[in-house]
Protein backbone atom coordinates (compact mmCIF):
# COMPACT_ATOMS: atom_id res chain seq x y z
CA UNK A 1 0.00 0.00 0.00
CA UNK A 2 2.78 2.36 0.77
CA UNK A 3 4.51 1.63 -2.03
CA UNK A 4 1.34 2.61 -4.46
CA UNK A 5 0.63 5.50 -2.63
CA UNK A 6 4.69 6.40 -3.14
CA UNK A 7 4.24 5.63 -6.76
CA UNK A 8 1.20 7.86 -7.03
CA UNK A 9 3.27 11.22 -5.29
CA UNK A 10 6.23 10.35 -7.37
CA UNK A 11 4.21 10.58 -10.59
CA UNK A 12 2.04 13.52 -9.68
CA UNK A 13 5.54 14.68 -8.93
CA UNK A 14 6.51 13.99 -12.54
CA UNK A 15 3.50 15.91 -14.12
CA UNK A 16 3.84 18.75 -12.12
CA UNK A 17 7.47 19.22 -13.00
CA UNK A 18 7.11 17.97 -16.55
CA UNK A 19 3.95 20.36 -18.02
CA UNK A 20 5.63 23.29 -17.46
CA UNK A 21 8.49 22.14 -19.47
CA UNK A 22 6.42 20.75 -22.09
CA UNK A 23 4.53 24.08 -22.31
CA UNK A 24 7.64 26.42 -22.53
CA UNK A 25 8.62 24.12 -25.79
CA UNK A 26 6.20 25.47 -27.85
CA UNK A 27 6.54 28.12 -30.26
CA UNK A 28 4.47 31.63 -28.82
CA UNK A 29 5.47 34.32 -31.26
CA UNK A 30 6.40 35.04 -34.99
CA UNK A 31 8.93 36.47 -36.39
CA UNK A 32 8.78 39.23 -39.49
CA UNK A 33 11.79 38.65 -42.36
CA UNK A 34 12.91 41.65 -42.70
CA UNK A 35 14.48 43.45 -45.81
CA UNK A 36 17.35 40.97 -46.94
CA UNK A 37 16.72 38.60 -44.87
CA UNK A 38 15.78 36.12 -47.54
CA UNK A 39 16.39 36.07 -51.34
CA UNK A 40 15.39 34.18 -53.84
CA UNK A 41 17.94 32.36 -56.20
CA UNK A 42 15.81 30.28 -59.00
CA UNK A 43 12.20 30.29 -60.23
CA UNK A 44 11.24 26.99 -61.98
CA UNK A 45 8.07 26.99 -64.17
CA UNK A 46 6.73 30.77 -64.05
CA UNK A 47 7.64 32.84 -67.07
CA UNK A 48 4.72 35.17 -67.70
CA UNK A 49 0.85 35.28 -67.02
CA UNK A 50 -2.34 34.10 -68.97
CA UNK A 51 -2.26 37.11 -70.51
CA UNK A 52 1.05 36.29 -71.85
CA UNK A 53 2.54 39.56 -69.81
CA UNK A 54 6.17 38.77 -68.47
CA UNK A 55 6.06 38.15 -64.57
CA UNK A 56 8.42 37.59 -61.85
CA UNK A 57 8.44 36.15 -57.78
CA UNK A 58 9.56 38.86 -55.04
CA UNK A 59 10.16 38.27 -51.60
CA UNK A 60 8.88 41.04 -49.77
CA UNK A 61 9.57 42.97 -46.22
CA UNK A 62 6.42 41.97 -43.83
CA UNK A 63 4.98 43.19 -40.69
CA UNK A 64 3.01 41.53 -37.73
CA UNK A 65 0.38 43.74 -39.08
CA UNK A 66 0.00 42.02 -42.39
CA UNK A 67 -0.99 39.18 -41.13
CA UNK A 68 -4.76 38.44 -39.77
CA UNK A 69 -5.64 37.28 -36.04
CA UNK A 70 -6.57 34.25 -38.12
CA UNK A 71 -3.57 33.57 -39.90
CA UNK A 72 -1.24 34.34 -36.78
CA UNK A 73 -3.05 31.78 -34.61
CA UNK A 74 -3.54 29.41 -37.11
CA UNK A 75 -0.04 29.43 -37.67
CA UNK A 76 1.21 28.84 -34.29
CA UNK A 77 -1.12 25.88 -34.20
CA UNK A 78 0.15 24.09 -37.08
CA UNK A 79 3.48 24.62 -35.87
CA UNK A 80 3.04 23.14 -32.22
CA UNK A 81 0.95 20.27 -33.36
CA UNK A 82 2.62 19.13 -36.36
CA UNK A 83 7.12 19.69 -35.95
CA UNK A 84 9.16 18.20 -33.16
CA UNK A 85 12.05 20.81 -31.87
CA UNK A 86 10.43 23.18 -33.72
CA UNK A 87 11.40 26.62 -31.91
CA UNK A 88 10.73 29.67 -34.03
CA UNK A 89 8.92 30.50 -36.96
CA UNK A 90 9.90 33.18 -39.55
CA UNK A 91 7.43 34.21 -42.26
CA UNK A 92 7.69 36.12 -45.23
CA UNK A 93 6.04 37.32 -47.47
CA UNK A 94 6.17 35.81 -51.58
CA UNK A 95 4.23 37.64 -54.39
CA UNK A 96 4.33 38.20 -58.39
CA UNK A 97 5.42 41.69 -60.05
CA UNK A 98 5.03 42.56 -63.53
CA UNK A 99 8.85 42.89 -65.18
CA UNK A 100 7.43 45.88 -67.07
CA UNK A 101 7.07 48.26 -64.07
CA UNK A 102 7.33 45.99 -60.97
CA UNK A 103 3.60 46.54 -60.66
CA UNK A 104 1.99 43.60 -58.00
CA UNK A 105 0.10 40.69 -60.10
CA UNK A 106 -3.80 40.88 -58.11
CA UNK A 107 -4.31 37.89 -56.48
CA UNK A 108 -7.12 36.60 -59.09
CA UNK A 109 -4.05 36.65 -61.54
CA UNK A 110 -2.38 34.65 -59.08
CA UNK A 111 -4.37 32.14 -58.41
CA UNK A 112 -4.84 31.20 -62.34
CA UNK A 113 -0.78 31.02 -62.48
CA UNK A 114 0.02 29.02 -59.59
CA UNK A 115 -1.81 26.11 -59.24
CA UNK A 116 -1.84 22.13 -58.03
CA UNK A 117 -1.93 21.85 -61.48
CA UNK A 118 0.71 24.40 -62.22
CA UNK A 119 2.79 24.71 -59.02
CA UNK A 120 5.78 26.91 -58.81
CA UNK A 121 9.18 25.87 -57.39
CA UNK A 122 11.32 28.26 -55.60
CA UNK A 123 14.85 28.08 -54.09
CA UNK A 124 15.27 30.89 -51.04
CA UNK A 125 18.86 31.96 -49.94
CA UNK A 126 18.58 32.16 -46.11
CA UNK A 127 21.02 34.93 -43.95
CA UNK A 128 20.64 32.58 -40.79
CA UNK A 129 23.58 30.51 -39.57
CA UNK A 130 22.09 29.49 -35.80
CA UNK A 131 18.81 27.79 -37.49
CA UNK A 132 17.75 24.78 -39.47
CA UNK A 133 14.75 24.99 -41.69
CA UNK A 134 12.54 21.87 -40.48
CA UNK A 135 9.12 22.62 -41.96
CA UNK A 136 7.57 25.03 -44.87
CA UNK A 137 3.96 26.69 -44.76
CA UNK A 138 2.31 28.67 -46.85
CA UNK A 139 -1.30 30.64 -46.39
CA UNK A 140 -3.93 28.85 -48.71
CA UNK A 141 -6.66 32.08 -48.68
CA UNK A 142 -9.06 29.81 -49.95
CA UNK A 143 -9.10 26.91 -47.49
CA UNK A 144 -8.14 29.45 -44.80
CA UNK A 145 -5.35 27.24 -43.53
CA UNK A 146 -1.20 26.60 -43.76
CA UNK A 147 -0.77 23.82 -45.99
CA UNK A 148 2.81 22.08 -45.75
CA UNK A 149 5.16 22.41 -48.80
CA UNK A 150 7.29 20.03 -50.18
CA UNK A 151 11.12 21.14 -49.85
CA UNK A 152 14.73 20.22 -49.67
CA UNK A 153 17.36 22.12 -47.92
CA UNK A 154 21.27 22.18 -47.25
CA UNK A 155 21.47 24.21 -44.90
CA UNK A 156 21.72 27.91 -47.00
CA UNK A 157 18.89 27.35 -49.17
CA UNK A 158 15.49 26.35 -48.78
CA UNK A 159 13.68 24.83 -51.97
CA UNK A 160 10.45 24.39 -51.69
CA UNK A 161 7.16 23.80 -53.97
CA UNK A 162 4.25 25.52 -53.72
CA UNK A 163 0.54 25.51 -55.00
CA UNK A 164 -0.54 29.31 -53.94
CA UNK A 165 1.40 32.06 -53.51
CA UNK A 166 0.89 34.42 -50.31
CA UNK A 167 2.44 34.48 -46.89
CA UNK A 168 5.17 31.48 -46.61
CA UNK A 169 6.52 29.99 -42.76
CA UNK A 170 10.16 28.71 -42.72
CA UNK A 171 9.86 26.41 -39.14
CA UNK A 172 12.75 26.59 -37.29
CA UNK A 173 14.95 24.52 -35.17
CA UNK A 174 18.00 24.99 -33.12
CA UNK A 175 20.88 24.40 -35.45
CA UNK A 176 22.70 23.01 -32.47
CA UNK A 177 19.80 21.29 -31.13
CA UNK A 178 19.47 17.34 -30.94
CA UNK A 179 19.02 15.33 -34.51
CA UNK A 180 20.17 18.68 -36.53
CA UNK A 181 21.98 17.91 -39.28
CA UNK A 182 24.54 20.46 -38.78
CA UNK A 183 24.00 21.77 -42.20
CA UNK A 184 23.61 18.38 -44.02
CA UNK A 185 20.31 17.89 -46.22
CA UNK A 186 17.03 17.22 -45.13
CA UNK A 187 13.62 17.44 -46.84
CA UNK A 188 9.96 17.62 -46.34
CA UNK A 189 7.39 15.63 -47.95
CA UNK A 190 4.54 17.63 -47.28
CA UNK A 191 3.39 15.27 -43.59
CA UNK A 192 5.61 17.76 -41.57
CA UNK A 193 8.78 15.89 -41.21
CA UNK A 194 11.93 16.51 -42.12
CA UNK A 195 15.45 14.79 -41.52
CA UNK A 196 16.12 14.39 -38.25
CA UNK A 197 12.56 15.58 -36.93
CA UNK A 198 9.07 13.54 -36.51
CA UNK A 199 5.83 15.01 -35.83
CA UNK A 200 4.26 15.35 -32.75
CA UNK A 201 0.35 16.21 -31.45
CA UNK A 202 1.26 19.25 -29.09
CA UNK A 203 2.39 19.44 -25.41
CA UNK A 204 -1.60 19.61 -24.76
CA UNK A 205 -1.41 15.63 -25.30
CA UNK A 206 1.44 14.85 -23.80
CA UNK A 207 0.11 16.40 -20.41
CA UNK A 208 -3.31 15.26 -20.87
CA UNK A 209 -2.07 11.76 -20.94
CA UNK A 210 0.19 12.16 -18.03
CA UNK A 211 -2.48 13.19 -16.00
CA UNK A 212 -4.79 10.23 -16.53
CA UNK A 213 -1.87 7.92 -15.35
CA UNK A 214 -1.98 9.86 -12.42
CA UNK A 215 -5.60 10.13 -11.99
CA UNK A 216 -6.12 6.19 -12.68
CA UNK A 217 -3.27 5.35 -10.60
CA UNK A 218 -4.99 7.32 -7.64
CA UNK A 219 -8.19 5.64 -8.40
CA UNK A 220 -6.88 2.47 -8.37
CA UNK A 221 -5.06 3.33 -5.06
CA UNK A 222 -8.44 4.73 -3.36
CA UNK A 223 -9.94 1.23 -4.59
CA UNK A 224 -7.67 -1.01 -2.72
CA UNK A 225 -8.18 1.08 0.37
CA UNK A 226 -11.79 0.89 0.59
CA UNK A 227 -11.93 -2.88 -0.04
CA UNK A 228 -9.30 -3.45 2.56
CA UNK A 229 -11.38 -1.48 4.88
CA UNK A 230 -14.35 -3.74 3.94
CA UNK A 231 -12.82 -6.47 4.15
CA UNK A 232 -11.05 -5.64 7.82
Amino acid sequence: MKKLLSTVAALALLLALAVPALADSAVSSITYAQDGDVQITDVTSLVEDVNGEEIELRVNEITEADLTDEQKTTLLEKVNTTYDDAIAVEVVDVSLHYESDGSLVEQEIVDTVVTSETPVTVTFLRDDATHEVIGVLYWNHTTGQWDEAEFTTDGSTVTATFEHLCAVAFVLKDISGSGSTGGGTSSGTGSGTSAGTSPQTGYNNAAWTAAIVVLLLGAGYCFVSARKKTEG
